[in-house]
């Protein structure tokens, strides 16, 4: 029950996002032709942090945080899943009655997460 909840709860916060993205044009012809996310203009105008006006600022940025840091931060997301999974499929981290049931705290994280 545990791995079908957060795939659940994955999969509601991968429609919403996927909506969004449809809803600012992200899906059209040319890729460039939809809505920027208005965020990333104040960034690069340097509104948040007066160094990334200079483009090689920018663009160590964009390595770090946009193409290496965000890839951390799936994974972050994705490892609870991984071990949920782990910890209802592995025999010797079964109990005698099989899988823990769901309690209270399973519902109050999937509701922070939605």
């Amino acid at each position: 029950p545990r791995t079908l909840l957060m795939a659940t709860v994955a999969t509601v916060w991968g429609m919403r996002l996927t909506y969004n993205f449809w809803r600012r044009g992200g899906y059209s012809w040319p890729p460039w032709e939809g809505e920027e996310d208005y965020r990333w203009e104040f960034i690069r105008r340097g509104h948040y942090l007066k160094i990334l006006q200079n483009p090689i600022a920018w663009h160590l940025f964009n390595l770090t945080f946009i193409s290496i840091y965000q890839n951390f931060l799936l994974l972050s997301i994705a490892s609870p899943s991984f071990v949920a999974y782990t910890m209802a499929t592995n025999p010797s981290c079964v109990g005698v009655e099989g899988e823990t049931p769901l309690n209270w705290m399973d519902c109050v994280a999937a509701t922070l997460v939605v």
